[in-house]
């Protein structure tokens, strides 16, 4: 999404990724690389992040995440010409799924380092980032928007209450609560096969929403949960925005930052506990206009209010006094 927004703005990218490298092994293979985060594979996609500065002559390379870049590559692309230097995680830098020691050597070769995380900023100047540049979440107006659906497909996603995101113990109990309402649920996301309840289980969907699909689950959902993750300290999300600019109604859990992008009862819905979440529940979906208004509401200020990836990518790029067109990434 962000290398379609850098298209968008005039710039024309090279993308680079290292699935594909880590495809080319199994099982065991695999997850070692993954894990200690060395072996052939994290060999490959540095090889061919320097064989593509070499051949496409970028005037910036934008990291994603950074946990398989090496320092050295970063340092043999700044000698080849490379002007900037860009890393973007909208994850928390600090769990160790999303970290490594290859991305905390590699920190201050950064000319940015953006995060999407407050608690963040200060944790990445003190392992030695040069800037940190605090982006708010947004969504890709190609694919977070209101999106139809025809009976075949309402029948697949269509549903009063809809959870999209990976399992965790606490977004489980929630939803276990939800499904004793007597209400059409559906969940999308991995890892809901671990779930020890019955209801919820019955709920999930066994896959992932992705891409128009991820849109037509919350299109198709009169009322969208948005959950926050207590692993990663998350006081507001990716799926904060995308809801509301898929004309979804959102009911999330009530922080200063998710009051600070919608305004109450008036562009999104909070809730507090889980006694409250079930009472929105009801009352939501026993009002359908109040329901569609907020909706509405909320989808006006992701348009008005700078959320999209083109408006938020364009803030980064003017931090580093890049203009928007005619450059290699």
């Amino acid at each position: 999404m962000r290398r379609q927004a850098l298209e968008r703005l005039g710039h024309h990218t090279l993308p680079v990724g290292y699935d594909r490298f880590f495809q080319l092994y199994y099982g065991v293979v695999r997850k070692f690389q993954w894990h200690l985060r060395i072996g052939p594979a994290v060999t490959r996609f540095n090889q061919m992040i320097m064989d593509t500065v070499r051949t496409g002559a970028p005037e910036m390379v934008w990291v994603e995440k950074g946990m398989f870049v090496w320092p050295s590559t970063l340092e043999a692309a700044r000698e080849s010409g490379v002007k900037y230097f860009v890393l973007y995680s909208p994850d928390n830098y600090f769990l160790r799924q999303n970290s490594s020691r290859h991305l905390w050597r590699g920190l201050p070769l950064y000319d940015i380092v953006v995060t999407t995380k407050t608690h963040n900023v200060a944790k990445l100047k003190e392992k030695g980032a040069k800037q940190v540049f605090l982006s708010g979440n947004a969504y890709d107006p190609e694919i977070h928007r209101p999106v139809p659906l025809s009976q075949d497909e309402y029948k697949e996603f269509g549903s009063d209450v809809s959870f999209i995101g990976t399992w965790e113990p606490a977004k489980e109990s929630c939803l276990e609560a939800v499904a004793q309402l007597r209400v059409k649920l559906c969940i999308w996301g991995n890892r809901w096969e671990r779930v020890t309840s019955v209801a919820v289980r019955n709920a999930s969907k066994g896959r992932p929403a992705m891409h128009d699909d991820y849109a037509k689950a919350i299109c198709g959902a009169k009322i969208n949960l948005c959950f926050l993750s207590r692993l990663a300290g998350d006081a507001i999300t990716q799926r904060s925005v995308e809801i509301p600019a898929c004309g979804g109604l959102m009911l999330a859990e009530r922080t200063d930052e998710h009051l600070s992008h919608f305004a109450e009862d008036v562009e999104a819905v909070y809730f507090s506990s889980m006694e409250e979440m079930c009472q929105k529940i009801e009352y939501y979906l026993g009002h359908e206009e109040e329901r569609q208004r907020i909706a509405a509401a909320g989808r006006k200020k992701c348009l008005t209010a700078g959320f999209s990836y083109d408006e938020r990518i364009s803030q980064i790029l003017e931090a580093l006094k890049i203009e928007s067109v005619n450059s290699n990434v």
